[in-house]
């Protein structure tokens, strides 16, 4: 406590100190604090999950992983290949089971296996708490843009009712006809 006080009356004798004492709060914060209070909230629903280091959560345990999955090449053509592009997620499914949360980075990613709470999570009671990440999305629009695989919401809706119809299947019966 006398820590506390102390550093509160250097911060007030100094905005510079004070100004970067906030962007050291504002940090820990973000990149610690808060995905460590929604780990605590998951594990209080019995969601559990490897633990994470600070920082970069699982980030190196994700990239060693894939590392060792795909070091080398694959033995057959096969199409399961999940086990090869997500190890991760094969082993620690089958260690913390169908339901766990890991942190990309300081991203908290709740992975499902089960197909009945995977539907439910994808009904309209749950419609605000799905969609891509800021991260999936900063991530991947130089290589695929803001199309219809990376919008949200609004945009999505409104994508997807732009494309909709070339699908409608006279329409894909006619393209399949006119290609024989």
């Amino acid at each position: 406590m006398a820590v506390l006080v102390s550093l509160m009356v250097i911060a007030a004798s100094s905005p510079l100190v004070a100004l970067l004492l906030r962007a050291a709060w504002v940090t820990l914060s973000c990149y610690w604090l808060t995905p460590m209070r929604i780990r605590r909230a998951m594990a209080a629903q019995g969601v559990r999950g490897p633990p994470p280091r600070p920082l970069v959560g699982n980030l190196r345990e994700v990239s060693a992983l894939v590392a060792r999955a795909t070091a080398d090449d694959m033995p057959s053509l096969s199409h399961d290949i999940v086990g090869r592009l997500m190890p991760h997620y094969v082993l620690w499914s089958g260690t913390y089971g169908k339901l766990f949360v890991y942190l990309y980075g300081s991203e908290p990613r709740l992975c499902l296996t089960d197909t009945a709470l995977i539907k439910e999570f994808l009904s309209s009671k749950y419609a605000h708490a799905t969609g891509k990440s800021w991260l999936q999305r900063q991530g991947t629009k130089h290589f695929i843009g803001g199309g219809l695989l990376m919008a949200n919401g609004a945009r999505w809706s409104h994508q997807r009712h732009v494309v909709a119809p070339a699908f409608m299947a006279d329409k894909l019966k006619a393209r399949d006809e006119g290609n024989k």
